[in-house]
């Protein structure tokens, strides 16, 4: 008994520790998001005044002022969220089409140079985008895309992350679905439509926000590719918020708020489809 319990103390006591750990981990990961947000209700010349020593007034917006919200309004951070909101829209719709139907075709077409053409499409996604970026701008700019939407949706269109979702999805239902539809008559247009998609709702909403994360955490392409504020996204309109007198920071915080907070609802709301898809749903006949 005496040995059990000892067992039992020890147990208990790294548990303690590890959620102590655990807790520490959280408070110094949530600093700098929770006093970030109280400063974008701060007036810009007390930004800092409170941060040290720590205490309440660290994360007291005194004085409690809006400001710097509807200053980057005035500044076209409307436009950009616009922009952001257009081009993300477009990205996914017309990536979820592209890459299902990739997905679909690696997954139970049968052709020569299959496996070696899909490793290609993933392996693609991996190459750093450093080392794409010149020669993507040079074809947009002979494209004549420059400044424009279609600079930043086409070239993020193809995902092949996506496409291996997809696939691995796909080769979940069982063939003897493809073969009925086949038997019957439907082409791979219709099964495309009537079959796959309506089964794939998990790996459509799991691959809409890998696009959707993609294209709203982008700063480097559209910073190249469109140069004009008419068409800049909120990243790279958070990055101009800054003026040659100074740094806005309660202007930057009340951006990156914003910024922060849209994507942080949409996948808290559809975050059990997300991990659904990625842990792998069964297709049950």
């Amino acid at each position: 008994m005496v040995a059990i319990s000892a067992v039992t103390a020890k147990r208990t006591g790294l548990t303690l520790a590890w959620y102590f750990v655990v807790l520490i981990g959280m408070i110094v990961t949530l600093f700098p998001v929770v006093w970030g947000f109280v400063s974008s209700f701060r007036p810009n010349p007390i930004i800092f005044r409170y941060i040290t020593p720590l205490s309440l007034m660290t994360f007291s917006p005194t004085p409690f002022s809006l400001e710097a919200y509807f200053e980057i309004f005035e500044k076209g951070f409307g436009r950009a969220l616009f922009n952001t909101f257009f081009v993300t829209a477009s990205t996914v719709g017309l990536g979820l089409i592209v890459n299902s139907m990739g997905g679909i075709v690696f997954a139970k077409m049968r052709f020569p140079g299959k496996n070696l053409i899909f490793m290609v499409t993933v392996f693609a996604y991996l190459v750093p985008f450093q080392a794409i970026a010149i020669p993507l701008f040079m074809l947009i700019r002979a494209l004549g895309w420059t400044n424009s939407y279609q600079a930043l949706i086409i070239p993020a269109t193809l995902n092949g992350v996506v496409i291996l979702l997809f696939r691995q999805f796909f080769m979940a239902i069982p063939d003897d679905y493809v073969d009925s539809a086949k038997i019957d008559g439907a082409p791979w247009r219709t099964i495309y439509w009537r079959l796959f998609l309506p089964m794939s709702g998990p790996a459509l909403i799991s691959a809409g926000l890998i696009l959707f994360l993609d294209i709203w955490l982008a700063f480097l392409w559209p910073l190249i590719a469109n140069p004009s504020r008419e068409y800049a996204i909120v990243q790279v309109a958070i990055a101009r918020l800054t003026s040659e007198y100074g740094v806005f920071w309660n202007e930057q915080f009340a951006a990156a708020t914003i910024t922060a907070v849209i994507p942080v609802i949409i996948l808290m709301s559809l975050q059990k489809y997300y991990i659904r898809a990625v842990t792998g749903s069964e297709i049950k006949g």
